[in-house]
C-alpha cells in the first residue's frame, strides 16, 4: 500500500492512514481501498498505489461496494483538518469542491440504509465538527440553516445549493429550517470577539 509522505505537507494529497506494518507495505483487503476511492475514505483505510484493472479481483474483495458510511464521515473530518493547514491551496479547493459532493452523496445513501449502530456512528463523529463544506470553509451543523440571511456570513450559513440534494442526511444530523433568536445573539457575541473593541466597518453592519 502507499505509505504516508516523509516531512510536513506542501501539496494537495489525500489524508493518510497510520500504517502500522508502514516499514513492509502489506495490508489486509477488509483495511484496503483501490485507488480511485483515495480521496474518500484515505484517513481510514489503506490505499493501493496503482489502479485495479481486474474486475475480478475488486469483485473478489468487495471493492466494488461502497466504503463503509462511517469510514466516509471520519474522511469528511480528516478533510476540514487538512484544509486548515493549506487553506491557500487552490488545488486543495478544486479537489474538495467535487470530493465533497460525492462524499455527501456516499453518506446520504447511507444513512437512508445503514444499520442503526452504522448510523449513530456516523451522526456522532459529525456532530460538533466542522463537516459542511461551505466554498471557501467547513463548518458545523450549527452554523447552517436551510433559510439563513445571506449578510450572516461568515458566522451563521445557508445551505449550499450543491447540498439541497442531501436532505436525508442533512436532517438526520440536525440541520434546521432556520436560525433563532440565540443564534444571531451569539453571531453578535462572536463578532464582538472578532472585532476586539473596535468599530464595525460598512459591510459588517
Amino acid at each position: 500500500v502507499e505509505r504516508s509522505p516523509i516531512g510536513g505537507r506542501s501539496e494537495a494529497r489525500p489524508p493518510k492512514r497510520d500504517h502500522q506494518l508502514s516499514a513492509v507495505g502489506i495490508s489486509s483487503p477488509n483495511a484496503s481501498r483501490p485507488k480511485s476511492d483515495e480521496w474518500i475514505c484515505s484517513s481510514s483505510s489503506d490505499i493501493l498505489p496503482f489502479p485495479i484493472k481486474s474486475d475480478t479481483l475488486i469483485k473478489l474483495f468487495k471493492w466494488n461496494l461502497p466504503p463503509k458510511t462511517s469510514s466516509v464521515a471520519s474522511q469528511l473530518i480528516a478533510l476540514a483538518h487538512l484544509y486548515d493547514e493549506l487553506q491557500e491551496s487552490q488545488t486543495l479547493r478544486q479537489h474538495l469542491a467535487s470530493v465533497t459532493s460525492q462524499i455527501y452523496e456516499i453518506l446520504n445513501s447511507g444513512i437512508e440504509s445503514s444499520n442503526m449502530d452504522e448510523k449513530e456512528q456516523v451522526l456522532i463523529l459529525l456532530q460538533d465538527a466542522p463537516w459542511i463544506w461551505v466554498g471557501d470553509n467547513f463548518v458545523r451543523t450549527a452554523q447552517v440553516a436551510f433559510n439563513a440571511p445571506d449578510n450572516a456570513k461568515p458566522f451563521l450559513y445557508n445551505v449550499p445549493n450543491a447540498m439541497e440534494c442531501f436532505n436525508t442526511l442533512l436532517q438526520s444530523c440536525g440541520v434546521r429550517e432556520s436560525f433563532s433568536g440565540a443564534d444571531f445573539v451569539q453571531l453578535l457575541s462572536s463578532m464582538s470577539h472578532q472585532l476586539n473593541g473596535n468599530p464595525c466597518d460598512s459591510r459588517q453592519l
